[in-house]
């Protein structure tokens, strides 16, 4: 017979912050078959089963270096790095490409 969790107790099952099912099902809403889940009650408490737990151990994570946000965090570490990358970085953000030219001492 199979166990159900709260989301936050398969987070901590799985060694993980409370929050870390709940984000991951939100994030892959496609992955996650619906049998997998229950909400119980107007509490709004959603059960996993094992085999949602399986799922999320199961499915691949993206690499760090593949995550890139694109909010902006990232722009000020770039810029002036090295031109081919100030320059793309401007292209794909649709801004301006911004040089710099420094004085030799």
């Amino acid at each position: 017979m199979e166990e159900w969790y709260s989301l936050s107790e398969a987070s901590r099952k799985m060694g993980k912050e409370r929050g870390y099912v709940s984000a991951w099902i939100r994030n892959h809403p496609e992955v996650m078959p619906k049998e997998m889940l229950r909400k119980v009650g107007d509490a709004n408490l959603t059960l996993i089963s094992d085999s949602g737990i399986d799922v999320i151990k199961s499915t691949p994570r993206k690499k760090e270096s593949v995550q890139v946000r694109n909010n902006g965090s990232h722009k000020g570490y770039l810029e002036g790095l090295v031109p081919g990358v100030t320059l793309m970085n401007s292209i794909l953000n649709g801004g301006v490409p911004k040089f710099y030219c420094f004085d030799a001492i």
